[in-house]
């Protein structure tokens, strides 16, 4: 019986995670636009992913963290003008879009101090602890300045107030557990790529973004990753093979709303006889309304195979991918316009 077990082939894995160290790259010739990269909400918020596929929703405590402190449904625990750059010393806590982007990252450590992650920075008010005193990040704090969750997800500072939002700033409350006191952490993001429906990023219906693998001489292989295509308006996904400068027809194609779900990927490649790469072509839609995204690519010397030892079939369609004559079309330097 044939081992079941497939090999990664190395160079190909990419999680977005670190831009630096993922060898795919941008189609900087024949398509019109870019993947772009990104961690948490895109710039319009609709249809996105709410979470990337590696770290999903995996939350390491949900009393301690690390994520971001959320207030209702969409609005999480920020630093006044943003915290892109370090703080200043004291800027007061808002609330704002951007859940789960690691800049909007805080920590409640074992010893009850509650961290801004990125830059070290910690949390108390700024003046006594009164009624309506503002909530703020110092580059220091004393052990007395603790925080601690109630019961009903409150955070409460020293076990005497609590935090509440007041229109958009966070400052202290004598009273706890009423809605407007109540946060929770939820995880950081982690990133992907993903393009914008028309309207946010004013590019045109059908325009191609193309990013491209390194090279392999394997015979055969197999092209996994995750991908995500939400919206009324989603367009189509595409993958193909190039050899010799040449790309064929699709071997792999998704079009459409495929729910709001990271689903996965096998695309195979077989009986190549030259140095070839692959290329996942996203195409946008006709509308406003969705997005395609994608995370986690890797290269198996084979495809998975199923409880039944049979090749799972994920594929649209499968043609040759030998090279044909036809026209062709990440993160990093790519192949020149």
């Amino acid at each position: 019986m044939a081992n079941s077990f497939a090999r990664e082939i190395d160079k190909f894995f990419c999680d977005f995670e670190d831009p630096n160290s993922c060898q795919w790259i941008q189609d900087i010739r024949e398509d019109d636009f870019d993947w772009t990269r990104n961690q948490g909400h895109t710039k319009s918020g609709y249809n996105r992913p709410t979470a990337d596929h590696t770290k999903s929703f995996g939350l390491l405590n949900k009393k301690q963290g690390p994520g971001s402190i959320r207030h209702g449904e969409d609005n999480c625990t920020n630093v006044h003008s943003g915290p892109c750059t370090r703080p200043e010393e004291g800027a007061f806590l808002v609330t704002g879009r951007g859940c789960g982007e690691d800049r909007l990252e805080f920590r409640l450590m074992p010893n009850g101090i509650l961290r801004l992650t990125r830059y070290g920075m910690c949390v108390k008010p700024a003046d006594q602890v009164t009624e309506g005193a503002q909530v703020r990040v110092f580059s220091s704090c004393d052990v007395t300045d603790t925080w601690n969750w109630t019961a009903n997800r409150s955070l409460q500072y020293r076990e005497k107030m609590c935090l509440k939002l007041d229109d958009v700033k966070l400052v202290l409350d004598s009273v706890c557990d009423k809605p407007r006191n109540l946060f929770e952490f939820v995880p950081t993001s982690g990133w992907y790529l993903y393009i914008e429906y028309i309207e946010a990023s004013n590019q045109k219906p059908n325009g191609t973004a193309r990013l491209i693998s390194p090279s392999t001489t394997k015979a055969k292989s197999c092209l996994i990753f995750f991908y995500h295509m939400f919206g009324a308006n989603v367009g189509e996904l595409q993958v193909y093979v190039k050899s010799g400068g040449k790309m064929g027809l699709p071997v792999w194609r998704r079009s459409g709303d495929q729910g709001d779900k990271w689903l996965q990927a096998h695309v195979p490649a077989n009986k190549q006889t030259a140095s070839y790469k692959f290329v996942i072509e996203g195409v946008r839609g006709e509308g406003d309304l969705g997005h395609i995204a994608i995370d986690d690519i890797s290269l198996m010397d084979s495809c998975p195979r199923d409880n039944n030892g049979s090749k799972k079939a994920t594929t649209i369609f499968t043609v040759s991918t030998t090279p044909a004559s036809s026209p062709s079309q990440a993160i990093r330097s790519s192949e020149g316009k």
